[in-house]
């Protein structure tokens, strides 16, 4: 059986889905989609979204497995392009300009203004168009570029659809009204300004995003396509041929591309083949080829156990403790265990001395401790890492994400801020700018503190990209310069705006707390453990419960 196209919580966050439109616009019929406001903006519960979305994609794949065919309709102007784009990879059907009063209940006169577009299609495209006049070639090409404009998607559909696919309830009323006089399906996205009442497969989202309609329409797309390959598959065609390797590169390999990069097989195949191979070039290649909408990092795989932190003072260590399961990380005892081992941190240099160092009352050492208690509660545990920061005169301040007990959670942050300042005032900073850290996961403090071959790795795919615009070289260097700054400001702390009041820079927001804790604040660091990052456990990470947080620290 064909599988569904892969997707989590995650992916919708960070495409927006989640953001709806201001609360006096609001449908009262979306009351249970919505998790709550922000500044006067609905927020989606997304928890809500992802088993909705699942099941519209199962519809979708249903119906082209028994031999359906599918109509994306999305006709406002950022959901135009992509409606045609994924259609199209996926052999179905579009509407994508303005949807003609009786296209599926007046089908017979839509069938006739598509047999003229053929007529003129096939008049002008050969000699047909011999013996007439500039002006009447004139006339009949712009006759037949806006019946191509108004049905040249669905010109091949040869009958109603069996699914409907919408983007924008509210614009596209009329071709719901149709679909459902006929009894056709409809599977749509319904922002929190729609009625979801008159739609089968509703998905709560964003239907104004570019970026979350490129999303949906791409899940929507290959849920065709694996419908087409089960179809082909239970007929007896064997479209994959044999497991064999494509030149060195395995279907493996291929598959973890397309689960990483979002592109199809053949362009997965196509950018390994021309990296040998190589995994982070093969996301690369596909960046610059505008194939995939890439993530920066490899991404976040859950695990279980603790992330505990402990500071005081001018001190502060974090540390995360992994367990096989979620059951074991709400026991006390390993609550307990997790929280020692956090405070004896604080007195190590390194992981190393941590490991080695005397644990609380137990007569041996952290690593022996930990060994003994895998016995007693019967999982296999272990101290993954650990981390400590000190200043001189200052504070480290910490906090914990999704916190379990105090002091653990599912992300723990130091950050090291040195001054001579009022240490109250400090250290409510230094909370504030932890809980920053805790939702932009930053990659540096300072742009020098950035890895040197991160910026050259983006600053490689920027210039191809921009390549490919055409544009002279001396045009390209300054876009690259600029969506350098652009992707500054997304990974380098000081360069990245407060998410609290969504307007001062980090670098600002420390310039500006001189004055009020009474003496110059310097950034010395930070640290930020995410609970599993890294650790591949083979199932994707549950972010329902960490919604709430996301939004009100976005």
């Amino acid at each position: 059986m064909a599988a569904l196209p892969d997707y989590n919580m995650r992916q919708l966050l960070e495409a927006g889905v989640h953001f709806g439109h201001q609360t006096h616009r609001w449908n009262p019929k979306m009351a249970p989609f919505i998790f709550g406001d922000r500044n006067g903006i609905h927020i989606m519960d997304l928890s809500k979204t992802v088993p909705m979305l699942h099941q519209a994609l199962v519809a979708v794949k249903d119906v082209v497995a028994s031999g359906g065919r599918v109509l994306f309709v999305g006709t406002k102007r950022q959901a135009s392009e992509p409606i045609a784009r994924h259609a199209g990879q996926c052999a179905q059907y579009f509407m994508n300009s303005r949807w003609l009063g009786g296209t599926l209940t007046n089908w017979q006169t839509i069938s006739n203004s598509i047999k003229r577009l053929r007529e003129l299609e096939e008049m002008l495209g050969g000699d047909g168009a011999s013996g007439l006049t500039k002006k009447e070639i004139l006339n009949l090409t712009r006759e037949r570029d806006k019946l191509e404009l108004a049905l040249g998607g669905i010109k091949e559909m040869g009958g109603v659809p069996e699914l409907m696919f919408v983007v924008d309830t509210n614009k596209e009323a009329i071709a719901i009204a149709e679909a459902k006089t006929l009894g056709i399906p409809v599977v749509a996205i319904v922002d929190s300004n729609c009625d979801p009442d008159s739609i089968d497969y509703p998905i709560p989202g964003n239907d104004d995003a570019a970026r979350a309609i490129e999303l949906y329409c791409g899940l929507v797309s290959k849920a065709v396509i694996a419908g087409i390959e089960e179809s082909s598959s239970s007929a007896g065609i064997d479209l994959g041929a044999a497991e064999e390797p494509m030149s060195e590169i395995t279907a493996s390999m291929v598959k973890e591309l397309r689960e990483t990069s979002g592109a199809g097989m053949m362009d997965c195949k196509a950018a390994l083949q021309e990296c040998d191979g190589d995994m982070a070039a093969a996301v690369d290649w596909l960046r610059t080829k505008g194939l995939a909408k890439a993530a920066k990092k490899a991404g976040r795989v859950a695990a279980d156990g603790l992330v505990g932190v402990s500071s005081e003072g001018t001190a502060g260590a974090v540390v995360e403790v992994n367990s096989e399961t979620d059951f074991v990380a709400r026991n006390e005892t390993f609550q307990s265990m997790v929280g020692d081992i956090a405070t004896v941190a604080l007195g190590t240099d390194n992981h190393d001395g941590l490991l080695a160092a005397d644990y609380p009352g137990a007569g041996k050492s952290v690593e022996a401790h930990v060994t003994e208690m895998v016995g007693t509660i019967g999982e296999n545990m272990t101290v993954r890492r650990s981390e400590k920061l000190r200043v001189e005169n200052g504070v480290v301040a910490s906090y914990i994400h999704n916190q379990v007990v105090d002091g653990l959670g599912k992300i723990g942050v130091l950050v090291a801020l040195e001054s001579t300042g009022d240490t109250t005032k400090l250290e409510a900073l230094g909370r504030q700018l932890a809980m920053h850290v805790a939702a932009t996961n930053p990659l540096a403090a300072t742009i020098d503190d950035l890895d040197p071959a991160e910026t050259e790795r983006e600053r490689a795919v920027l210039v191809a990209e921009a390549k490919e615009s055409g544009k002279p070289d001396e045009i390209i260097e300054k876009m690259v310069e600029g969506r350098l700054r652009k992707f500054y400001e997304e990974v380098v702390l000081t360069s990245q705006t407060f998410v609290i009041d969504g307007e001062t820079r980090i670098e600002k927001l420390l310039q500006n707390a001189a004055g009020d804790v009474g003496g110059e604040v310097a950034l010395k660091g930070f640290v930020r453990f995410e609970l599993g990052a890294g650790v591949d456990k083979g199932e994707e990470a549950d972010f329902a419960a960490e919604v709430a947080a996301a939004v009100s620290g976005s």
